[in-house]
């Protein structure tokens, strides 16, 4: 229970506005009264991957653990969801034209291009700080092999999600002619490809 003598009130005037990590007179250095330390470099990955998931992926695999769900119906549901909220991302062209401002692809480059979707790609990996490799970008394909793990973040599932995420982003920033799909992804890594493909429902 907190006693008066622990209470304390910071008047606005002496209030700031950044973190302890990014102020020289903190040397630079975030700590909290358990002794917790963090500079931006160390914090800067919690950031990134402050989202929803952390908290339901783990939950559904408890729920398929205990048997009230199963493997297929987990899979099926994030296929699902996560395919439709990529083809949402896109859906309207000033979306598409924002894209294109933020990578600074000009117009010169054509909107059945699946090198936009490679562009987004690169930056969104780059901000995650999740290596990968470029095997192919040019007007026929994009092909990056990226790191399982760094993707993954202690959640397998999470690697299929981004891959149906991606393939339903593909659909409607570039066109329905394109696809993102895995294909021979060497041992640890996630290799997809950006390209034209004929999708067949069987």
């Amino acid at each position: 229970m907190a006693t008066e003598n622990q209470i304390k009130f910071t008047k606005e005037e002496d209030c700031i506005d950044e973190s302890m990590m990014f102020r020289e007179e903190a040397d630079y250095l975030f700590s909290n009264g358990t002794n917790m330390e963090k500079d931006w470099r160390s914090a800067y990955p919690m950031v990134t991957m402050s989202y929803g998931a952390t908290y339901i992926l783990p939950t559904l695999d408890d729920l398929i653990r205990e048997g009230t769900l199963t493997d297929e119906q987990v899979d099926y549901a994030i296929h699902c969801l996560c395919e439709a909220a990529g083809k949402a991302t896109f859906i309207d062209n000033f979306a598409k034209e924002g894209l294109r401002m933020w990578l600074g692809a000009p117009h010169s480059i054509s909107e059945d291009d699946g090198r936009l979707m490679g562009g987004y790609l690169e930056m969104f990996l780059q901000s995650l700080h999740a290596a990968y490799e470029v095997e192919a970008f040019n007007e026929e394909e994009c092909i990056y092999v990226i790191d399982r793990a760094a993707l993954a973040n202690n959640m397998p599932k999470m690697v299929d999600a981004y891959r149906w995420f991606w393939y339903g982003m593909t659909k409607s920033l570039v066109n329905a002619q394109w696809s993102l799909w895995e294909e021979g992804s060497p041992e640890g890594k996630f290799r997809i490809k950006i390209a034209k493909k004929i999708d067949k429902f069987c």
